[in-house]
């Protein structure tokens, strides 16, 4: 990207000044709109000084606005699919929203859950620690993969 706008000020600048390609045969814009051209031209500073007062008028306003990141609030909530994921949500064990924290070892792992459950938000927290049993019963048979040819 900024090669392409290193390029757009500099080099397409040189090519036509040194091409010099001949004017558009008709004039652009709307003719409709000269009179509009014609008094942003004498009126410019004034417009570019009333736009800016507006712009600085305005900026306070930003601290009080607040954006919504949640791009499900965006649809309806009565429509069958966002009810249904809705309701799902709501229910901690099946996972909707949930997150996935990555740690260095099992044991760093069991220290983030226990800080991670103390939160209030947080309803449940599971380690793939819990996944795997700790004690296994050794079985007397031999798997048939185990046996020698």
């Amino acid at each position: 990207m900024a090669v392409a706008y290193m390029a757009a000020m500099t080099l397409l600048p040189a090519l036509i000044a040194l091409v010099k390609p001949p004017p558009e045969p008709n004039p652009m814009g709307y003719a409709a709109l000269a009179g509009v051209d014609q008094f942003l031209a004498r009126h410019r500073m004034a417009v570019v000084a009333g736009t800016s007062a507006v712009a600085l008028a305005g900026l306070p306003l930003l601290l009080g606005m607040r954006f919504d990141f949640n791009p499900l609030h965006l649809r309806n909530p009565d429509e069958e699919p966002v009810a249904a994921y809705l309701d799902l949500s709501k229910e901690p064990l099946l996972g909707a929203v949930s997150g996935e924290v990555l740690a260095p070892s099992p044991e760093v792992a069991d220290v983030v859950a226990q800080r991670l459950a103390a939160l209030p938000q947080v309803a449940l927290t599971r380690r793939s620690t819990a996944l795997c049993p700790t004690t296994r019963k050794r079985s007397s048979r031999r798997s048939p993969r185990s046996r020698a040819p």
